[in-house]
């Protein structure tokens, strides 16, 4: 029994030689509202992203970029490909490096060939 009484004192002693002070504890918040976080606005979901229908024929690069997987490259590609020759139909863009069927399957429903 002695030995866990010294055990407790040593532990309390040095529980008091440690201990914060008062002045160096954060201040309370001051009383009143809490202000609201600052959310970041969240980024607006691309025409592509909503299920718009993109002109493949009139679209800017931007628009076709808004396009899943279709990056700076290929929307360039594919204004360089409508230039030479507007497309008329989906498998019109198989003549474009980089669209092959899969490519060509999912962008189908979100392009309009007027």
């Amino acid at each position: 029994m002695t030995t866990s009484l010294v055990l407790f004192s040593t532990l309390a002693a040095f529980a008091l030689a440690h201990s914060v002070p008062a002045s160096a504890a954060p201040a309370p918040p001051p009383p009143g509202p809490v202000p609201p976080a600052v959310v970041p606005a969240a980024p607006a979901p691309s025409p592509a992203a909503q299920g718009a229908v993109v002109a493949i024929n009139r679209a800017s690069r931007d628009e076709l970029e808004s396009l899943p997987g279709i990056g700076p490259r290929k929307a360039a590609a594919l204004v360089a490909a409508r230039e030479e020759r507007p497309f008329r139909r989906p498998s019109d863009l198989r003549r474009v490096k980089g669209f092959g069927a899969r490519t060509i399957r999912r962008l189908a429903p979100l392009l309009s060939f007027d």
